[in-house]
């Protein structure tokens, strides 16, 4: 009977897991990479570096069941493969679990403590713990959106259980299968996302190292073959590069492209290592720890660390290495939006000491409560106050912001309009709007930051010749300077001069863009363009674009807005992500260009209700507040 209990926890831990994420899936498309994502599995085409194949293989046909929009049946599949990596979980803590020898207290042989209480040795205080790290910031916000992150983990999961089944084993001959599992796993998780899968690297090394002589050489090279059938799938990217897709990403189709997009060549730029980028992502780290495991967690994890130092220290040599690598990596490597996933490496590895440290609570608890009752119902106290500490982040139930976004942006441009944008948060979505649902498919959409890139340069030749084609003269100069900067860009960057005459091609090239454009339709330009773009143009706040318009024209009325506001207004304070936060800014900063352009007109009324509006989307803002004062006073 007691076997039989313990089978149904990882099922238990699991059912609870994915009761939890279906419950809080999003409906639709949400921000960041979700939209390219999205648009990368439906088309069968290359992602962003570096490239997520193993991913991208198992998005494909899921993205295309009739069932529902590609987007919530992604967002689906992230929610399966995070249940499905907490009974992987459950069975690896399980394996770790301190034995009840090294504890104070004698077992009587039947497995219980001598004065009568259950043994320690359960299989709740692994479900516990798993279902900690299920609602844990770092992996419940990944666990019911688009991305790559739960496929990751649940293969690092496998990784950890198989290779810790081999090293544990007593009998290394039974055990060695689970080391080429492990292996094949591992080469499948570095293609499902490459940076944070090989941090653990150095983890395995050692670990294998301190057991070579249990490694033969049979094994090794098994194991190794293994370990590269899994990195084949980085085959996908040429192959599919050579098909010329929709998204064709960095265009991998030979060697030098090939390396270039697997080593991430374009984000080396955000490793920062400035003292006040690493403390200032040190303060992130710790407050994501915080909200990670609760207050409650947090002396739990001291307490396993120290118990670790003194009866498993071969195992906690291997955790610290592998969470000082992914700390080191996340401190480093400066980004917006999704940095709390380069924390989920270490908070995997945390959980033991966790588990360590809440095993030896359970025997404090043990010596005050008779009844088993109250000792288990002790340990579902840590995920039961973790998941109420982030449940308001990680719920994405009601998460519409990004389709709002771009149906917002979009009502206001005309039939075969031109827009120029600078938003991640409204370009990758609109991958998806565009080109896998059909929405405003008559529209030109350019994101003129990817315009740095030599194959997004491609793309925009083979997609728009009708722009490319008459602006090719300051293309061609531009794509000259570009290329030279890509070869060395050390050396380029230390000629001022040089730096001075590709930021003015860029630009030039952008206008030239925009000047055929506004031969084919209206031309609208996003926020936070730089210095020089649209020049010699009169920008005309028209929602959330400024549409460009002939300076010679008189200043024309603006229309009536017609956006979907039941999701933003009067909610700033129950936005769950900083990307939702950029969407309703980007509302509200139109507002007030709105109110600017309206007083101008001599529409006070007009103006001061548009800053209404901004205030309700977001509140207390100090320029708002200014601008009012300066209508108001003019």
């Amino acid at each position: 009977m007691s076997s039989l209990r313990d089978r149904l926890w990882p099922l238990l831990v699991m059912a609870a897991g994915g009761v939890v994420y279906l419950l809080t899936l999003a409906p639709t498309v949400t921000g960041t990479d979700a939209g390219e994502l999205v648009l990368a599995a439906y088309g069968a085409g290359v992602a962003h570096a570096p490239g997520f194949p193993t991913w991208l293989w198992l998005a494909w046909p899921v993205s295309h069941l009739p069932f529902a929009e590609p987007a919530r049946l992604l967002n689906g599949l992230s929610a399966l493969l995070a249940t499905l990596t907490l009974p992987v979980l459950w069975l690896w803590l399980r394996l770790l679990m301190a034995p009840a020898s090294v504890l104070s207290r004698p077992l009587s042989p039947q497995g219980m403590l001598a004065d009568g209480h259950p043994v320690r040795r359960g299989a709740a205080l692994p479900a516990a713990v798993a279902l900690t790290f299920a609602v844990g910031r770092s992996f419940w916000v990944w666990a019911n959106t688009t991305e790559v992150y739960a496929l990751n983990t649940l293969l690092v999961a496998v990784s950890l259980y198989g290779f810790f089944r081999w090293y544990l084993a007593p009998d290394e001959h039974s055990s060695r299968g689970w080391l080429r599992a492990a292996a094949a796993s591992y080469g499948l998780a570095l293609g499902a996302h490459l940076a944070t899968t090989a941090l653990l690297a150095p983890a395995f090394a050692l670990a294998l190292y301190r057991r070579r002589h249990h490694l033969d050489r049979r094994l090794f090279f098994a194991s190794a073959l293994m370990l590269c059938l899994g990195l084949g799938a980085y085959a996908w990217l040429p192959w599919r590069a050579a098909q010329d897709p929709l998204l064709n990403w960095g265009d991998p189709d030979n060697l030098r492209r090939f390396w270039r997009h697997v080593s991430a060549a374009q984000y080396r730029s955000n490793i920062d290592l400035r003292p006040q980028s690493l403390l200032s992502e040190l303060r992130f780290a710790m407050s994501l720890l915080f909200w990670q495991y609760s207050p409650l967690g947090l002396p739990l994890m001291a307490w396993g660390l120290w118990w670790g130092r003194k009866h498993r220290p071969r195992i906690l040599e291997f955790l610290l290495v592998g969470i000082a690598s992914g700390t080191a990596y996340a401190l480093a490597y400066a980004i917006e939006d999704d940095q709390d996933a380069y924390y989920l490496l270490v908070h995997l590895l945390l959980l033991v000491p966790l588990m360590w440290g809440a095993q030896h609570a359970v025997q404090c608890l043990a010596d005050r409560f008779r009844s088993q009752r109250w000792i288990v119902a002790s340990l579902f106290l840590l995920p039961a106050l973790t998941l109420l500490s982030n449940v308001g982040v990680a719920d994405r139930s009601d998460y519409w912001y990004h389709r709002d976004y771009y149906r917002n942006l979009t009502a206001e441009v005309a039939q075969g309009g031109t827009i120029f944008t600078r938003d991640w948060q409204f370009y990758s979505p609109s991958l998806y709007y565009r080109y896998v649902m059909g929405e405003r498919a008559d529209l030109r959409v350019i994101d003129v930051e990817l315009m740095r890139r030599d194959w997004y340069l491609d793309s925009l030749e083979r997609r728009y010749p009708e722009l490319t084609t008459a602006a090719q003269p300051a293309l061609q100069h531009y794509r000259a300077l570009r290329d030279e900067w890509e070869a060395d860009p050390t050396r380029f960057e230390q000629n001022p001069q040089a730096v001075a005459a590709l930021q003015d091609a860029s630009i030039a090239a952008i206008n030239a863009l925009i000047a055929t454009a506004k031969h084919l339709g209206p031309v609208h330009l996003g926020l936070h363009m730089e210095p020089g773009v649209g020049a010699g143009y009169t920008w005309i706040p028209a929602g959330l674009t400024f549409r460009l318009e002939d300076p010679s024209r008189p200043m024309p009325t603006l229309a009536g807005l017609s956006w979907q506001l039941e999701h933003l207004r009067g909610r700033w304070d129950r936005l769950p992500d900083e990307p939702a936060r950029k969407v309703a800014r980007v509302h509200a900063l139109m507002l007030i260009n709105r109110a600017l352009y309206l007083a101008e007109l001599g529409e006070k009324e007009a103006a001061l209700a548009a800053l209404d509006l901004a205030e309700q989307i977001v509140p207390a803002d100090a320029l708002t507040q200014q601008v009012r004062a300066q209508i108001e006073g003019g």
